[in-house]
């Protein structure tokens, strides 16, 4: 296999790396993937991720050929790339894959590490899936709200509102309820602060929904507006209830104002993910106006 040259992205690079991705995108066919400059930059602001280390580009034939960025996050690390179609065949997604485990090896810390393909991409799941040893570990629905203004109204539980907070506060809501409502899920991590405080900041915190009642905050749901050329979208990106909202309305009240929320700010449809063993959490977006596009699978890659 030949040898390719890889470095590590330096700032000029966002607005590549924003073309880059619109070729992924005119490829997939999966708007919610396109990372603008601006994207790319908060991305390289991410606590703990440092750019020197963790992602590496391939210049060829006067093009950004090819992508690779490594995510750390308490023990688990997982990649992302991608390979212009013009330079397929040549081994280069082989090559990324082999820097991927270099780099989670060299870490110390990783004892986890995952890669993804799905089927918007089906090449992206024939190169991980055939990466020695690598095993099938979870599966991801990529779902779609084409009308989010005619979402239902919120049935809020009795005696649960929605309440304003602050940034500080809010992240530390979000997190505490991130942690009880998720530690039994598949891939469970504790939420980071700084991570989630990053996030707030680079999003629109009015689009963090708490709700509480007398006791304290039962639930919350995360969500922003994006632009693209010729559509605005709204990505839901994180919804989560205390246990003993478990099976009421409120988690169905959260998506809903969300939807509400996205389309008051010109989204024109929602996308979401959600982990796809989760039947519970596919009937809540499902039941609410909600269709599945694509499918993701999570490999677990040895290392």
């Amino acid at each position: 296999m030949a040898a390719f040259e890889f470095r590590a992205p330096v700032d000029s690079d966002a607005t590549r790396l924003a073309e880059l991705s619109a070729v992924k995108v005119a490829e997939s066919g999966v708007h919610e993937d396109l990372e603008t400059a601006a994207h790319v930059r908060a991305r390289w602001e991410m606590p703990g991720f440092d750019r020197a280390k963790h992602e590496v580009l391939l210049d060829l034939d006067g093009k950004l050929a090819a992508s690779m960025y490594l995510r750390f996050d308490q023990g688990m690390a997982d990649g992302w790339a991608y390979v212009r179609p013009e330079f397929r065949g040549r081994g280069i997604g082989t090559a990324l894959m082999d820097w991927l485990v270099k780099t989670a090896r060299a870490h110390g810390e990783v004892r986890e590490l995952y890669a993804y393909g799905t089927t918007g991409m089906p090449g992206s799941t024939e190169l991980v899936s055939r990466y020695p040893g690598a095993k099938r570990a979870n599966n991801f629905l990529r779902l779609r709200h084409v009308s989010p203004g005619t979402a239902a109204k919120p049935e809020w539980p009795e005696g649960v509102r929605l309440v304003p907070m602050a940034v500080e506060a809010l992240v530390d809501v979000v997190a505490q309820i991130h942690d009880e409502a998720f530690r039994t899920n598949w891939g469970f991590r504790p939420a980071q602060r700084d991570r989630l405080l990053h996030e707030a900041k680079h999003d629109d915190p009015s689009m963090w929904l708490v709700a509480r009642d007398a006791d304290g905050p039962v639930g919350f749901f995360q969500s922003r507006v994006r632009q693209t050329p010729g559509l605005t979208y709204g990505e839901g990106y994180g919804i989560g209830v205390v246990d003993r909202y478990r099976g009421s309305t409120l988690p169905s009240a959260l998506l809903r104002e969300g939807l509400h929320r996205m389309a008051e700010r010109g989204a024109q449809e929602v996308v979401s993910g959600v982990d796809g063993r989760l039947w519970s959490a596919v009937f809540l977006y499902t039941s609410n106006g909600y269709v599945c596009t694509h499918e993701g699978c999570a490999y677990a890659i040895p290392f």
